[in-house]
């Protein structure tokens, strides 16, 4: 078994794959109307993906992590950031989200009023 190359890029116009990425994890993004705002929104702002060897959008999750994490890296950043509602939501999704992002290394900054 040969192991997939990932190469994290910058992309525009990738809405088809984030609406195909979005369906495969219904247990995280089971809102359509949520997900038709993202599928919109890669329509016109710059997104980061992960692509595979042969230019697959790919990725949710630890690989994309891990991928733009050594990409931004490599260009000099010193740190990430990344947001989601806080600790004082109800939502059990986004207890799962923190977690996820907690075990990625990120550390909670602050929470708005928003």
């Amino acid at each position: 078994m040969t192991q997939s190359r990932w190469s994290a890029v910058r992309d525009n116009q990738v809405s088809d794959d984030v609406d195909r990425l979005l369906l495969s994890v219904p247990e995280w993004f089971g809102r359509p109307e949520s997900n038709a705002e993202y599928v919109d929104d890669a329509r016109t702002m710059e997104t980061w993906t992960v692509r595979s060897d042969v230019g697959e959008v790919v990725g949710v999750g630890t690989a994309m992590m891990r991928a733009v994490a050594a990409d931004v890296r490599a260009r000099g950043a010193q740190l990430l950031q990344v947001k989601t509602l806080g600790a004082s939501s109800p939502d059990p999704n986004y207890d799962l989200t923190r977690h996820f992002y907690e075990k990625m290394g990120f550390l909670p900054l602050e929470e708005t009023d928003l």
